[in-house]
């Protein structure tokens, strides 16, 4: 039943209101109007959620997944206003207009958009000493936190030998690659002798490693990401400090790392296809025009045309749906949407 409720998600839907709050129509049922409003809650979530997930990967291997997410659905809401209610035959009806919060830093958006807007990309991570040995430790960390952020093709480059950070950007079958340079500084520990008036070196050695990162896009070589970390290590002996300090580098390096492809996603420019069925060509060339003066929209090309059908290429940092939205409120024409993904989308121009 989720299954073909989430294409039937996909296929048909009716949004309004900003990026960072979308408001449905939907209508829930239950025994009462208290369980009838959770299921309208669930169903706009489901809705304003499945616009961000493509419906290949979806269907495949994430619907176990979505379907935990909108079990919370109540959680994403914003606000549930009731326009109608009845009941009839033992059910409660209610037709609500409910606001999903879908801002980049909601709860909501945090569980997909990594994933889902990025189409769970393929990641390989590389990190590499002040002398160009790998450095293991900080790979396996960075790999552990991505695939526990939900990334599911995260490449362990472990088994391969990279002879410096520049023959790493050849890796290939990675959508991204993660490349880290590592650096230490080792002081021993001294402690007062107040009795010489001087200070005393103990066993202790206190280490500061600094982990630099760099995120590549592969496709284009575009540098998304770029920051440096600290972590700092005590402990009785050299090898022991270090290990405690690259720890926790590590560590702050894969909340930083894992902010910066939500960031990334949440605001890159991405293509999209969209296909205009209109009823007269006057109409078409009028919503082509209509789109390019759309706000945040780079660039419209049209790759095909026949008669009244023409198939275009958007560059654009919105998702289709809020091209949708915006093009509803500029153009005095019929817009009705046949089908969506992540994306493309078919509209039909009357």
């Amino acid at each position: 039943m989720l299954k073909k409720f989430l294409l039937a998600a996909l296929v048909a839907f009716n949004f309004s209101g900003s990026a960072a709050a979308q408001e449905v129509t939907v209508v829930g049922m239950g025994e009462d109007r208290e369980s009838a409003t959770r299921d309208a809650a669930r169903l706009a979530v489901e809705q304003v959620a499945g616009t961000f997930i493509d419906s290949r990967t979806l269907m495949e291997n994430l619907v176990i997944q979505f379907d935990e997410v909108c079990k919370n659905s109540r959680g994403f809401v914003k606000s549930i206003k009731i326009l109608d209610e009845s009941f009839a035959d033992e059910v409660y009806r209610v037709q609500a207009l409910v606001d999903v919060d879908d801002n980049p830093d909601s709860a909501l958006i945090d569980e997909l958009t990594m994933i889902m807007q990025l189409n769970d990309p393929r990641i390989a991570v590389a990190a590499f000493d002040s002398t160009s040995a790998r450095n293991r430790s900080v790979e396996i960390i960075l790999n552990e936190s991505l695939l526990s952020s939900g990334f599911s093709h995260v490449k362990d480059t472990g088994g391969e030998n990279f002879s410096s950070l520049e023959s790493f950007r050849n890796v290939a079958g990675a959508d991204y690659i993660v490349l880290c340079r590592c650096s230490e500084i080792s002081r021993p520990v001294a402690i007062p002798n107040h009795s010489a008036k001087a200070m005393a070196e103990t066993s202790f050695v206190n280490v500061r490693s600094t982990l630099s990162v760099d995120v590549i896009k592969c496709d284009t070589g575009e540098l998304i990401g770029t920051f440096s970390v600290e972590g700092t290590g005590v402990d009785n002996g050299d090898e022991l400090a270090r290990k405690i300090s690259v720890t926790e580098a590590s560590k702050l390096a894969a909340d930083k790392l894992t902010g910066t492809f939500k960031k990334f996603s949440a605001s890159t420019t991405q293509y999209l296809s969209f296909t205009l069925i209109a009823a007269d060509e006057s109409k078409l060339e009028k919503i082509i025009a209509e789109l390019r003066s759309i706000g945040k929209v780079d660039s419209v090309r049209v790759r095909e045309l026949s008669g009244v059908t023409a198939t275009l290429a958007i560059d654009s940092v919105q998702k289709p749906y809020e091209l949708v939205n915006a093009l509803k409120r500029r153009t005095t024409l019929g817009v009705f949407i046949e089908n969506m993904s992540n994306s493309s989308c078919t509209l039909r121009i009357t």
